[in-house]
């Protein structure tokens, strides 16, 4: 099972990245990973989890999940030879795109909400209708394209992206309207708590007790409760949680090294830039020239 966390990639001629139908058969998909433009991530077939905004959701075939600019989120799949894991991703660059808004006067608020605001939905579950719809733009949307140079590629990825948040804005419209809560049991509550600590405080060295203590449980219960929610273990979760900061300083800050390993929770320089080559496959230093 890989657990990688997936370096940060440029977009595709730097604006958009999309691939049809994308599979995955060799093992389960367990990644920690971040994009610089938005994402709209569509399950063809697949089953497992996200952690997305500090909470744990179902991802089954019909889902749509949403990640803004550089939003962490982690996705646990499961994958077969006979039952591969399928998606279609598209990834824009919205600083390219929000030119092309200036005369759409209600879908350019709307965009500006996928794009910079706090959602209240990042993973949703369509419809039958829904899912052909969106099915058929990404379809529809590849075979126009087929060929065409980068600058028609282009135009038609924001006529994509225009079809897409239409249909989005009315699904949000309606779940407004509807005024529909968005229930989760009590374990992923826990969970997700426990997720929301780790982020305020991965920056420090602490202890599985005093995680577990600050939200009354035991060191044991909160372990084996997050690895049957999430796939994953705790210290995997912190580990991936201080490589993905690191490699944002890495790729936007000077600081050395060390001071990089001391200010995201690291005591020792030499094991942050085992964890960190064990994660992203590069040795900081490796990955600072490469993206900075």
């Amino acid at each position: 099972m890989d657990k990688r966390i997936k370096p940060r990639q440029q977009l595709v001629e730097n604006v958009f990245e999309f691939k049809l139908k994308n599979k995955t058969n060799n093992g389960d998909w367990n990644l920690y990973h971040s994009h610089p433009g938005v994402e709209f991530l569509y399950i063809h077939q697949g089953e497992g989890n996200v952690i997305i905004n500090n909470k744990i959701q179902k991802v089954i075939p019909g889902t749509l999940v949403i990640s803004q600019p550089y939003q962490l989120h982690h996705m646990i799949v499961k994958s077969t030879p006979q039952k591969p894991y399928i998606r279609t991703p598209l990834i824009i660059d919205p600083y390219w795109a929000k030119k092309y808004f200036e005369l759409f006067f209600t879908l350019k608020p709307f965009f500006y909400t996928i794009w910079k605001q706090h959602l209240p939905q990042y993973v949703l579950y369509l419809e039958k209708k829904q899912q052909e719809q969106i099915q058929y733009y990404f379809q529809s949307f590849e075979e126009r394209t087929e060929g065409l140079p980068i600058e028609e590629k282009q135009e038609e990825v924001i006529i994509l992206l225009i079809s897409i948040l239409r249909m989005l804005k009315k699904i949000f419209t309606e779940y407004e309207e509807s005024g529909l809560p968005n229930p989760s049991r009590s374990n992923k509550r826990l969970v997700e708590s426990l997720i929301e600590w780790i982020d305020e405080n991965y920056n420090r060295q602490f202890s599985l007790q005093e995680l577990a203590d600050t939200l009354h449980v035991s060191p044991y219960y909160a372990s084996h409760l997050f690895t049957q929610e999430t796939g994953g273990t705790i210290s995997q979760y912190v580990a991936s949680r201080r490589v993905y900061e690191a490699s944002v300083l890495l790729s936007t800050t000077s600081q050395s090294v060390t001071q990089i390993a001391k200010n995201i929770g690291f005591n020792s320089s030499s094991y942050f830039c085992k964890i960190f080559k064990k994660k992203t496959g590069l040795s900081p230093q490796a990955y600072r020239q490469k993206n900075s």
